[in-house]
């Protein structure tokens, strides 16, 4: 029987469940507070149908259209008939609003104040400011048009009373200003401290999110306010095409303060950046296709989409890790996802609500933000903390290093003393047994009889083995180089003494270097007696002694006998050969031994030189 073990843990749904609630009530308490803070219009008379301009139909209020079929005609018309000392209010618009009396046109609102995006934009318009004509109190006559801007528009209900009726609609809408001003501090704040921890590298990829979601929603917020001039408040809707970044960031600095996870990827930043090039080219390329287009059908709906597919597939599925805290940053981005969700559904005509709920998600924002710069201190600290334990774990490795390598220096030392004393032998050597073998040669350089004869080579001989021994230092690199060229002095005169050939070459082993004292012995007697078995058994007339490099750059010594006694492999071998294969293993050599006509060939691949 299988068990499926891949069970999400029970309460991740749980705390999903009430983050969910808490978002989806925290909306609901913000439409209905916004809605109790509009003030009472009742005493007040209502504007509420419209006609096309272009059809004549009439249009009920609030009205919008995303896609107008241009700028310069009007899309709607309203007449409004205005007591004196009467004023005429609209809530929010977005484009430009004109009023007319007679055909001639009285008052217009600028580009600037009709093109703001996810905000209410109140307007107030006095008729005795710019008609000062009215005959014995009647009620003036208007019509008032509205102009798309960047092919989009929207109205809300018009309102007609006196003008104290909406100075609290317009000291409201003066408060909100200043509370966006508010929050704008505060995020510069924030930014200043994410400036001042920018500098450390080993957090910059914590800093980076928070850095670049504190320069979206200081710019956007304000944007929204009255502190800059219109032109800002023109131009900070060409930065929203850049929604999918920001999007990723939110969810970035999520995953690192929440779930303690990584950034996210590359990809999805690259995504990200791809969507955003994407809309720019959109805008740019397609002539028909405005800015407040591609942010309301691109740049929005994208960063919505990011962060609801995020919230529900990356962070609720770990949610049953992480604590209250945790909690309330992930209710706060659902939240701001539902207001402008909201306020999205109403831009686009989906729904007719006359309040703009995206004025409330600067505070939200500041709250998500506050959360998670101290729950990134808190991952900070933490991370510094196993940062401090892995330096002290690598410097409790290095010590062991250190003692391991003094241990090694030690054993060094006491090899460098067994060398020293080696030296030293080899000197006493030098100077005692070479000198009485010198005697000796010179005391027989004129043999007189077949004995002495014998005992002037034997002592000639003597005196080149003692001499390789001697010159067989390993620490020297040209150790096998010298002791061969030794070796060279002590057989090649002899040979050609009785008529053999003999053609030797070493320089390929100039720079090989010796692993230890007893291979350059080991190599000696090997070619030593290659050498003797050429000569004694095989009776050769030449005799070659090279060393060569294959093409793996390996070492290789060849002896080759000819005009000779071919070499059978099937012959019965001495104990010659067999000693030759055992020094060969020994150090670490490949031995082989080959036959060729009226001769042989014995290969000696040699090991790795010790100063590769």
């Amino acid at each position: 029987m299988t068990v499926n073990t891949d069970i999400t843990h029970p309460s991740s749904y749980l705390k999903a469940f009430w983050c969910v609630v808490l978002a989806g009530a925290v909306a609901l308490a913000v439409w209905l507070l916004l809605s109790h803070l509009e003030p009472d219009y009742s005493h007040s008379t209502s504007v509420s149908v419209a006609q096309s301009s272009l059809t004549d139909e009439p249009i009920t209020l609030p009205f919008t259209m995303v896609f107008s079929p241009q700028n310069s005609s009007p899309l709607i018309k309203a007449s409004l008939s205005v007591p004196v000392d009467h004023v005429v209010y609209i809530r929010h618009y977005i484009g430009v609003v004109k009023i007319f009396r007679e055909d001639v046109n009285v008052f217009s609102t600028t580009m600037a104040e009709g093109v703001r995006f996810n905000s209410a934009n109140p307007l107030l318009i006095d008729p005795a400011v710019f008609w000062h004509d009215s005959t014995a109190g009647e009620p003036m006559e208007f019509q008032l048009k509205l102009y798309s801007l960047n092919n989009a528009a929207k109205i809300s209900e018009i309102y007609i009373g006196p003008e104290a009726t909406f100075n609290d609609s317009m000291l409201y809408s003066d408060l909100k200003s200043e509370l966006r001003l508010f929050f704008v501090g505060a995020m510069i704040v924030l930014l200043c401290l994410a400036l001042i921890s920018f500098p450390m590298t080993l957090y910059r990829f914590v800093v980076l999110p928070f850095f670049i979601m504190l320069v979206f929603f200081t710019i956007l917020t304000l944007g929204k306010t009255r502190f800059l001039s219109g032109n800002f408040e023109f131009y900070y809707r060409y930065l929203i095409p850049c929604f999918p970044i920001l999007g990723v960031a939110v969810l970035s600095m999520m995953k690192l303060s929440v779930v303690d996870g990584d950034s996210a990827s590359k990809k999805v930043w690259v995504y990200a950046i791809v969507c955003s090039l994407l809309i720019y080219a959109i805008f740019l390329l397609v002539p028909s296709v405005t800015i407040t287009q591609a942010n309301t059908l691109l740049s929005v709906p994208l960063f919505l989409l990011i962060m609801y597919y995020y919230l529900f597939f990356h962070i609720f599925p770990h949610i049953h890790r992480i604590d209250i805290e945790s909690c309330g940053v992930v209710s706060c981005a659902l939240i701001i996802c539902l207001l402008l969700s909201h306020d999205f559904l109403s831009y686009t005509a989906v729904i007719n609500s006359p309040i703009f709920m995206g004025i409330v998600t600067p505070f939200f924002m500041l709250l998500m933000m506050v959360l998670m710069f101290h729950q990134t201190a808190s991952l900070t600290r933490k991370r510094l903390e196993n940062f401090n334990s892995e330096l002290l774990s690598s410097m409790e490795d290095q010590r062991l290093a250190l003692e391991a390598d003094h241990q090694h220096s030690s054993k060094l030392l006491a090899e460098n003393i067994g060398l020293e004393q080696k030296q030293n032998l080899n000197i006493e050597l030098h100077d005692g047994v070479l000198t009485y073998l010198a005697k000796i040669n010179m005391m027989t350089e004129n043999p007189v009889s077949e004995q002495e004869v014998l005992l002037h080579k034997l002592a000639r001989n003597a005196a080149r083995e003692i001499r390789i021994i001697l010159d067989s230092d390993p620490i020297s690199g040209h150790s096998l180089f010298t002791a061969l060229a030794s070796l060279r002095v002590q057989v090649v005169e002899p040979l050609e003494q009785i008529g053999v050939r003999v053609r030797w070459r070493m320089t390929s082993l100039v720079d090989y270097a010796s692993a230890d004292n007893g291979m350059l012995m080991d190599v000696v007697r090997i070619i030593q007696e290659s050498i003797h078995n050429a000569v004694e058994r095989s009776s050769c007339t030449s005799l070659s002694v090279l060393a060569l490099k294959d093409a793996h750059q390996r070492d290789i010594i060849v002896i080759t006998n000819r005009g000779g006694t071919t070499y059978r492999q099937q012959a019965e071998r001495g104990h010659g050969i067999t000693s030759m294969q055992q020094r060969a293993k020994r150090i670490g050599a490949e031995f082989y031994i080959e036959s060729r006509p009226t001769g042989g060939r014995v290969r000696l691949i040699m090991p790795r030189s010790a100063a590769v």
